[in-house]
This record gives structure tokens, C-alpha cells and sequence, in this order.
């Protein structure tokens, strides 16, 4: 491995877990993983009187959280439309304003007790989403020492203890205990040669209606 500062390491196994940036990494051996980066916005409010203990989640309006022990709520949250702002990933660090009023409907809608509650900090992260929804684990086959970790879809936080446990696995050679909910890293990649020298659609899960695809690539 190179650095950008010209520093060379080097070691039996190395573990990619850099979230979107995973791709292009992947890209500099030859390998494309199919992923989009989204805005993921996170917001918290002023201290409330305590209310639940209970994480809350609710698909239907994309929102998540719950309150903490000093009474502030925390709450991740999208509105739809994120794939389609464009932000700057390097200065992009607040909630877009679409996606911060959209939330605050959306919770309002589930906690009225929060309606005149103040937001009183909130930041943005960037998901790394795959074409499935599926995050993709272990060691691709055509890069040897290579162990892949990303596309979790927003998922990364919860699922870290168990993904950092099973990464730790794969790399002391350990036979994994539990494996049953999740995807590894085996014929999810498509050389970027062969992709550069075809017209296939790398982010379906169903075959493409287009009439230019004259093929696809499931994943």
C-alpha cells in the first residue's frame, strides 16, 4: 500500500472498510464494487423531558433515534431525495435544509410532544449503498490478502461489533461461527476492463430494460 504522502506498508492481509470510498480504492486493483454515495443527515435536539427509553425507527417516514440519558434526542433521518443533491463530499459537514424540514415533519408526526422542540446541532455522513441493499464481506478471489468490508447501506454502526468480530476472523484463518445474514465478497465484482469493453448495467438487481444493455450483471 502507498500512501499519499509517499510512505510504503506492506502486510500478509490488508482490510478495506472505507465506506464509499471502498470503490475507488477497488478501482486502483483492477475491480469496481457497484455502490452510490447518499447524504445521511443526523440531528439533535434541545434537552426534553424524559419521555421513552425505547429506540424508535420508522421506515415509512426514514427516520431513527432515540433520547438520551441527558434528554436530548438524536435522530438520523432521510427525506427521498438525497440522490439527487449535489453536496461537495469534502465541505458538505450540515444537513441539507430539505432533508433537515422533511425530518422534523416526519418526527412531529410520530412524537407531537416534540413539535416546538429547538434542533439545536446537526451534521451530514454519506452512505455507501450497494445496487441490493446487501453489504459485501471477506476476501474477493482476485485480489489474494485483500479483505473487503463496505456497502452498508447506513447500517455501519449497528453492525460493527459483529462485522469487526468476523473481519478479525477471516484474518487469523478462523473458521467463522455466523454468516447466515450476510453476503461475502465472491463473483460481486466486475473487471474493469471487461466493464469498459461492454454496455452492461452494473446497479440492478433485475434484468435491465433498456434496449442499449444488451446484457446485465446481477450482483
Amino acid at each position: 500500500m502507498v500512501l499519499s504522502d509517499g510512505t510504503v506498508l506492506e502486510a500478509g492481509d490488508v482490510i478495506l472498510a472505507a465506506g464509499y470510498a471502498s470503490r475507488g480504492i477497488m478501482n486502483t486493483v483492477g475491480l469496481d464494487l457497484p455502490m452510490t454515495d447518499e447524504i445521511d443527515c443526523c440531528l439533535v435536539t434541545e434537552m426534553e423531558p424524559e419521555m421513552f427509553p425505547q429506540m424508535l425507527g420508522c421506515a415509512d417516514a426514514d427516520f431513527y433515534g432515540h433520547q438520551t440519558k441527558h434528554g436530548s434526542f438524536v435522530f438520523g433521518a432521510v427525506d427521498g431525495q438525497e440522490i439527487y443533491m449535489e453536496e461537495d463530499h469534502d465541505t458538505c459537514n450540515f444537513a441539507h435544509a430539505g432533508t433537515l424540514g422533511a425530518s422534523c415533519r416526519a418526527i412531529e408526526g410520530y412524537v407531537p410532544s416534540l413539535k416546538n422542540a429547538k434542533v439545536i446541532r446537526s451534521w451530514t455522513g454519506w452512505l455507501d449503498n450497494t445496487s441490493d441493499g446487501v453489504c459485501v464481506l471477506g476476501r474477493p478471489e482476485e485480489t489474494p490478502g485483500l479483505i473487503l468490508a463496505a456497502g452498508f447501506n447506513g447500517h455501519g454502526f449497528g453492525t460493527a461489533p459483529a462485522v469487526g468480530y468476523m473481519m478479525a476472523q477471516i484474518a487469523a484463518g478462523e473458521e467463522l461461527r455466523s454468516s447466515t445474514f450476510l453476503r461475502f465478497a465472491t463473483n460481486v465484482f466486475i473487471s474493469i476492463e471487461t466493464f469498459a469493453s461492454s454496455k452492461r448495467c452494473l446497479f440492478r438487481t433485475e434484468p435491465c430494460l433498456h434496449e442499449k444493455c444488451a446484457d446485465t450483471v446481477f450482483f
